[in-house]
């Protein structure tokens, strides 16, 4: 996720988003001031140990101060790394030296079952506890009818058989 300026990002699941060599965060602040930006009850889940948490980059021009986490509100917020039990509190230490995160933990999550993208969390989950709502169901995001149809109209089919083309509707 790209952050530019002064958003509020409150009660996501970041997980794994880039593991590739150009990986430059879960949470990427990039070019603006984050000037009262929040970042709060967020779960940063990693499957690799050397993934950024959450990258800060320079200003545009010299004498900007560029995109730092300590411009924001941030905190209450969850880290976890599956391979490195490490990582998460890391991360914390890292940002609790620029004077945020100050409540934030390094803790498994206890997702129902990640690898089939289901980041309910279970009873008991520390998340639950830091004040984080249960993540929204994916099967239940994205545009829904009546808007779906209006925005994205019936899927078009073009059957092609020896007597020619015909074209059908999906609905």
């Amino acid at each position: 996720f790209i952050n530019k300026g002064a958003n509020t990002i409150v009660e996501n699941v970041f997980a794994d988003l880039r593991p590739t060599a150009s990986h430059r965060g879960h949470l990427v602040l990039v070019r603006y001031p984050q000037d009262n930006a929040v970042i709060r009850g967020n779960i940063i889940y990693s499957c690799q140990p050397d993934q950024i948490a959450i990258g800060q980059s320079q200003g545009a021009r010299p004498g900007d101060k560029g995109a730092r986490l300590r411009d924001c509100q941030s905190d209450k917020n969850l880290y976890w790394c599956t391979v490195d039990s490490e990582w998460g509190q890391s991360c914390i230490d890292t940002f609790r030296e620029q004077g945020v995160e100050q409540n934030s933990i390094a803790a498994d999550p206890q997702f129902e079952n990640p690898n089939r993208d289901n980041f309910q969390l279970r009873d008991g989950s520390p998340a639950l506890a830091l004040g984080v709502r249960q993540p929204v169901r994916t099967e239940q995001t994205g545009v829904q009818d009546p808007y779906r149809s209006r925005w994205f109209k019936p899927r078009i089919w073009t059957t092609i058989s020896p007597q020619g083309g015909r074209l059908t509707s999906d609905t």
